[in-house]
């Protein structure tokens, strides 16, 4: 089976990484490459982060992950409340055999939490160590080095939102499917 290939998605916090992996599995879908995987969709509220959604790409379910109220028996981790089952569900999905199967697996974001062992740490090391696609993953700039160093991931790709457009991101990875399919 074909090897890993890594790619780091990067921009500054807020600088739009969800909203370009948004896009990007939009134009995957349109191509008839469904990605797997988990993007975590910020809710606004008066121009203020107030929460996150969970969406398991591969069924399109949304669920509340986290919010800045506090919430009975949810988890805190750093300003923000984390729903238990959301995280177990999360967690459940990437550690699963099952996502193997997806040619493209997209996890947004890894971060401080998972930099200390948290949220979507354990599945993500197991991706590193059994899967054989494209992952994407997408990092703040500022912690790019701390997470490269972290897994000491071999050979990342990095992809500055700034500089790229989503088209040519697609394009990417439709070569790297093409040449997949060819070899």
């Amino acid at each position: 089976m074909s090897l890993l290939r890594l790619y780091i998605i990067t921009g500054e916090q807020g600088a739009g990484k969800t909203l370009f992996l948004s896009t990007l599995v939009t134009l995957l879908k349109k191509n008839k490459i469904i990605p797997g995987g988990i993007l975590a969709r910020g809710e606004w509220e008066n121009n203020k982060r107030s929460g996150f959604q969970m969406e398991d790409l591969s069924s399109g379910q949304q669920i509340p992950l986290a919010s800045l109220e506090k919430c009975k028996n949810w988890y805190s981790l750093g300003k923000f409340y984390f729903k238990p089952s959301s995280l177990s569900q999360g967690d459940n999905l990437l550690q699963s055999d099952e996502i193997l199967k997806n040619k493209i697996i997209i996890l947004d974001e890894i971060g401080p939490f998972e930099l200390k062992g948290e949220v979507w740490a354990n599945g993500l090391n197991k991706l590193l160590n059994t899967y054989s696609g494209i992952l994407i993953l997408s990092v703040r700039k500022t912690l790019i080095r701390e997470v490269i160093s972290h897994w000491n991931l071999q050979h990342p790709e990095i992809i500055d939102i700034s500089k790229i457009q989503v088209e040519e991101m697609l394009n990417k990875i439709k070569e790297i499917l093409k040449g997949r399919r060819e070899g």
